[in-house]
């Protein structure tokens, strides 16, 4: 095998492993919950009057306290398990509100507030 072979022979394996190892690294850079912890709050439906929200949790904490609130008064307010990976959507049924409604959720530890203008 001549010299110009072994080098072509070479550098496309150190290309595959190269190649490989950055795949892998990527995917697993893109995995949610790998070494991660965060959770987020957001509204199911953004762009109508609905209240209903969703929790994601990628964190290792699963228990979540929520409460809406509306000027000062707060409406409802309950607790909920979300397990790691898992989004809940909780469907909030209340009417004839006005103004800017609050959305709080905590995990203990730190609290996330979304809010929509009725």
């Amino acid at each position: 095998m001549s010299q110009t072979t072994k080098i072509i022979i070479f550098i496309l394996i150190l290309f595959v492993a190269s190649s490989v190892f950055l795949f892998w690294k990527s995917d697993r850079g893109l995995d949610m919950d790998y070494q991660k912890d965060w959770w987020s709050v957001s509204f199911a439906y953004a762009k109508n009057t609905d209240l209903s929200f969703v929790i994601e949790n990628h964190s290792d904490n699963n228990n979540f306290s929520w409460e809406i609130i509306s000027g000062k008064e707060t409406l409802q307010k309950s607790d909920i398990a979300v397990a790691r990976g898992e989004k809940k959507n909780l469907e909030i049924d209340l009417s004839d509100l006005t103004g800017r409604v609050f959305v709080r959720v905590s995990d203990g530890k730190t609290s996330q507030e979304i809010y929509k203008n009725l």
